[in-house]
């Protein structure tokens, strides 16, 4: 929410304009909001990490050895930056806050929680493996086109087309996974699934964007 308000209410005040008249570059602008953002939010990312690394010195978890521990790591601090920059990209794309913040928060459910409960429900149902298949497409399917409709509303690339398609797919595959025992997997596939769409929002908010206006240079 704070990453897109950054972005939304600087706008609605007009206060964005003025960057207009300073030497700061794009660039600059962009990574001056995704660092303080997560400036902002500094105790929710690092006190999960400090849990990680007590309880890992403690013992508490005999899995949590000093690799897990490492590919946890890298594994959260990715996927925080990717929500601040889905926010900066909500907060250009979208002109009023709450419809910024709700799209943003629709995204996160849908990757994560939604996944996951969908997941469940597809072991939990046992049934043949063409029904399976069939609920995986659907579901997987619908939530990319929604992944794509919401990420490309206004600017539309290559990049977050192949994001919305294969995001989907590997958050599926790097949960099932973790429950499986993996873990350098699933590292890998979340730092390039969550990564390469980090990548893909940020590229036109730093070359493309008119900042002050919330818009691409060619419209």
């Amino acid at each position: 929410a704070q990453a897109e308000t950054s972005k939304t209410n600087e706008r609605d005040g007009g206060t964005l304009e003025i960057l207009l008249v300073t030497d700061l570059r794009t660039h600059e602008i962009s990574l001056g909001k995704i660092g303080g953002a997560l400036w902002t939010a500094r105790e929710m990312i690092l006190m999960p990490l400090l849990m990680i690394m007590g309880m890992a010195l403690l013992g508490r978890v005999p899995t949590l050895t000093l690799e897990n521990v490492l590919y946890l790591s890298i594994a959260f601090l990715v996927l925080n930056i990717f929500a601040v920059t889905l926010g900066i990209h909500a907060g250009l794309t979208y002109q009023n806050s709450r419809t910024a913040i709700g799209h943003s928060l629709g995204t996160m459910f849908f990757l994560f929680i939604g996944i996951f409960i969908f997941m469940l429900l597809l072991v939990e149902a046992r049934s043949s493996f063409a029904i399976q298949l069939q609920s995986f497409i659907l579901f997987i399917g619908f939530g990319s086109l929604g992944l794509y409709s919401s990420l490309t509303y206004r600017n539309p690339s290559g990049a977050l087309t192949l994001a919305s398609i294969i995001l989907p797919f590997l958050t599926f595959y790097a949960i099932t996974d973790f429950l499986l025992g993996g873990n350098l997997g699933v590292c890998f596939w979340i730092c390039v699934a969550y990564g390469f769409t980090a990548i893909a929002m940020m590229v036109p908010a730093m070359n493309d964007f008119d900042i002050a206006l919330g818009r691409t240079a060619g419209e």
